[in-house]
């Protein structure tokens, strides 16, 4: 009864049709009417969007053996393959699998999205306009066949097969290529290491990337190491030995004694455990010392990190460098501490850690504190970062007679606003030209002719430096030997 009043409506949809569209309905009740043959009329009918008859009834497993309209298209530019492959399994012998749309997405790539491609599948290569090959979406959907090797396809991003599948889990229990690299210069053992990938009898921790960081400090820093891990020892290029990753991520195992371990400058396992508060409940070698000296002690203390109710404040090294100077470099002395003045033996105060790093506090005004060679709170807050808005003391000097605005000039601190360009220091040399030589004038400077002693402008110096402005016009100034910039510059570009 049901199926007589099927058929009935669907010759009734295909009567009143327009020539042109056909409603969803209808395009619906044609697909499943009894009727769908290979001799059937209205294949190609189609609603406004152009998915056809043939569309639906592929994505609803109706068409008929034999069926070979497959590249009949909806405005949407994909095909009916596309909708068979995606409902699947498209019939053996398919082989039409780089019909796509406009942007390239292939018959394979939507039966590889839905884990619908064939046994003996082979044309994993096909690509769409992003370089995407149905390789990479058959590893993001699962673990590829038995046998695949096409680990090494890149998309357009450069990112390889094998580094889609490692990120989801889908690498074979045989996979070996370990060491294959994308273009950000991790490997693949890397992506799986950040991911939890890796498969228990993994082995190769000393794969690095291009920057030395080797996939045991990857897994150290995310909180991946199995348990047993051993190749504590195991160093990067840079950052340390795996156990100074994971004593600073937290991933030291209970147990752990190598604390003595030390990195290339001498920075040991436990100063970094100390610093970011890692150290385990009993630790007793707060005695030992970096490759500075510096105690395990001092790392805590520049962490914020020492014992509640800690009182041994004058702990130092052989230079005098108290845990007061660890502290404030760390931004974590106690509140109201004001003995600002405290020197090590080089006399080096607590302001100047604290100066060194970038730490000092809102309000601070002791800036003339000073070492012997005359190098001030305030020389070495320049030369760390910009001094607090409304910072006067410019002209304050070394022994040298290097001024704090000579300090900030080359390492580009100096304010917006700063109009002190002719004040000179020791040697005569302007402030001017400082920031001339290092490349760090404002944009709209414009004092051009302030000379030294030797009269060369600051444009000549800027010239020869290479540090003009793209739209200098000042050429035609001459120093005391007649040179113009102009000419300064052109002797610049020859010797270059």
């Amino acid at each position: 009864m049901r199926r007589s009043a099927a058929r009935r409506g669907a010759r009734r949809a295909a009567g009143k049709a327009t020539e042109d569209t056909f409603s969803r309905e209808k395009i619906r009740a044609l697909a499943e009417s009894e009727e769908l043959t290979l001799g059937f009329a209205l294949w190609r009918a189609a609603d406004g969007k152009g998915v056809s008859v043939a569309h639906v009834a592929a994505a609803l497993g109706r068409l008929p053996e034999g069926f070979d309209l497959w590249e009949l298209s909806a405005a949407s530019g994909l095909s009916v393959a596309h909708f068979a492959a995606a409902r699947g399994p498209l019939p053996k012998g398919f082989d039409r699998w780089e019909i796509a749309d406009s942007e390239g997405w292939s018959v394979a790539h939507s039966a590889a999205l839905e884990g619908n491609l064939p046994e003996g599948f082979d044309r994993w290569e096909i690509a769409d306009a992003k370089g995407r090959s149905v390789a990479h979406f058959a590893a993001a959907r699962g673990v590829p066949p038995e046998g695949f090797d096409k680990w090494e396809i890149r998309d357009g991003d450069g990112e390889s097969v094998a580094r889609v599948a490692a990120a989801r889990g889908h690498l074979p229990s045989s996979f070996d290529r370990w060491e294959i690299v994308d273009g950000d210069g991790f490997s693949v053992a890397h992506v799986a290491a950040v991911h939890g990938r890796l498969p228990p009898a993994f082995d190769r921790w000393e794969i690095a990337s291009d920057r030395g960081e080797t996939v045991a400090s990857v897994a150290a820093m995310e909180g991946r190491l199995p348990e047993g891990f051993n190749r504590w020892d195991l160093a990067d290029r840079e950052s340390g030995t795996v156990a100074h990753v994971a004593a600073e991520f937290g991933g030291l195992p209970n147990g752990f004694d190598q604390w003595a371990l030390r990195d290339r400058h001498g920075w040991t396992v436990a100063h970094v455990a100390a610093e970011f508060g890692r150290l385990p409940e009993g630790f007793d070698q707060w005695a030992l010392q970096d490759g500075q000296g510096l105690t395990v002690y001092h790392a805590a203390a520049r962490g914020g990190r020492l014992p509640r109710g800690f009182e041994r404040w004058e702990i130092a090294t052989e230079s005098g460098w108290t845990l007061w100077h660890s502290a404030a470099e760390g931004g974590k002395l106690p509140a109201g501490f004001d003995s600002w003045e405290l020197a090590d033996k080089k006399g080096s105060t607590v302001a100047h850690a604290a100066a060194r790093g970038g730490k000092l506090p809102a309000g601070f005004d002791r800036w003339e504190l000073s070492r012997p060679d005359g190098w001030t709170v305030a020389h070495q807050a320049a030369w760390r970062g910009p001094l607090p808005k409304g910072f006067a003391l410019w002209g304050l000097a070394s022994q040298a007679g290097v001024t704090v605005a000579h300090v900030a000039a080359e390492r580009g601190t100096l304010p917006a606003g700063f109009d002190l360009w002719e004040l000179a220091d020791g040697s005569g040399r302007s402030v001017a030209r400082v920031a001339a030589e290092s490349g760090t004038l404002p944009v709209g400077f414009r004092r051009w002719e302030i000379a030294d002693g030797n009269g060369r402008s600051v444009a000549h110096v800027a010239a020869e430096r290479g540090n003009l402005p793209w739209d200098f016009d000042r050429w035609e100034l001459s120093d005391a030997n007649g040179v113009t910039v102009a000419q300064a510059a052109g002797r610049k570009r020859h010797d270059a």
